[in-house]
């Protein structure tokens, strides 16, 4: 995150009630570090507590100051007439690759030492190149070196008691570490909003997008609907450049739990089930029961393919990742 000039000191704009103030924000980073927190976005915030502008619209300040905007994306989100349209706030991966390369932070976040990240990736490359979805990304051998293996993880996360928000991140597959230091936010709503199935369809659809852009390893021509750039716009004027320096990023990996998986990818045989694995026929069922762990039981006669499984999936439990 990079501090832009500050704007002229003028009186705190009066805030909503409950609104998220600059002192607010500045407490909860600092509460971070206290719980033993490293992350050097904590210990900027923090430090920002020392300002001025405590009582201002923390929304508002962060948004005059920070070089990563959020972008404006529609999803179906439950309202009291029903499901509807809305915008929504999400964090495009290329502004945040540009910022990392740009502040020569991706190198550590894609393998550390960050000296050893290309090494990594062409170990990880050469590792699954036999897979079956490796074909599907129509990179070649010498494209290794500079192509990040992109992993996306989907987690429902309870932020109160009786609340949750699901939450869209994505991470490098060859770095470990903490979530706060290795997982990067793209998008976040509340399960109360959520219309089920359709909104995570739509995320989906936005992901492809989202790959696409990245496997090009330059800022998007068009916007994720297809509609173009406003002109004179910032993304207009930086369309077709390089967002990284020549680096760019494939699709390698989905992670999430058992419940997330189930409903993102719409998994007809899941955990919830009688027919629990999608990759036998393990059942809950006594004929086939997964508490068989015989070399001879029933369920281990028959192995799906994937795309036997997805098969099993009727049309209307199509997910849209499966594009």
């Amino acid at each position: 995150m990079t501090l832009l000039p500050a704007a002229a000191n003028t009186e705190p704009p009066s805030l909503p009630p409950q609104a998220l103030t600059v002192a607010d924000g500045c407490r909860d980073a600092a509460a971070m570090l206290l719980d033993g927190s490293t992350c050097p976005l904590a210990e900027l915030m923090a430090s920002w507590g020392k300002t001025e502008h405590g009582e201002r619209s923390f929304q508002t300040w962060c948004k005059q100051r920070c070089r990563i905007q959020p972008g404006q994306i529609q999803l179906t989100l439950k309202t009291d007439e029903g499901g509807t349209r809305k915008n929504h706030a999400v964090l495009w991966p290329w502004d945040i690759l540009n910022y990392l390369y740009t502040n020569d932070k991706l190198g550590t976040w894609i393998y550390d030492p960050p000296e050893r990240a290309s090494f990594h990736i062409k170990e990880y490359w050469r590792n699954v190149q036999h897979l079956d979805f490796y074909p599907k990304l129509g990179i070649r051998e010498e494209d290794w070196p500079h192509c990040i293996p992109l992993s996306w993880h989907v987690d429902g996360v309870k932020v109160y008691r009786s609340q949750k928000a699901w939450v869209y991140s994505f991470g490098c597959c060859t770095r470990k570490g903490p979530s706060i230091d290795t997982k990067l936010l793209f998008l976040l709503f509340r399960e109360q909003e959520m219309m089920k199935p359709d909104t995570h369809d739509e995320v989906g659809v936005i992901i492809a997008y989202v790959m696409r852009v990245l496997m090009t390893g330059m800022f998007p021509d068009v916007q994720w609907d297809g509609a173009p750039w406003p002109s004179n716009s910032l993304e207009s004027k930086r369309a077709g450049q390089p967002f990284a320096g020549g680096w760019r990023a494939c699709f390698a990996a989905f992670k999430a739990d058992l419940e997330a998986r189930a409903m993102v990818h719409k998994m007809v045989r899941n955990w919830s089930c009688n027919s629990i694995c999608e990759h036998c026929l393990a059942s809950k069922l006594p004929e086939l029961s997964y508490g068989d762990f015989s070399d001879g039981a029933s369920y281990l006669q028959f192995m799906f393919t994937h795309d036997e499984f997805l098969e099993l999936n009727p049309a209307h439990r199509q997910s849209s990742w499966i594009n």
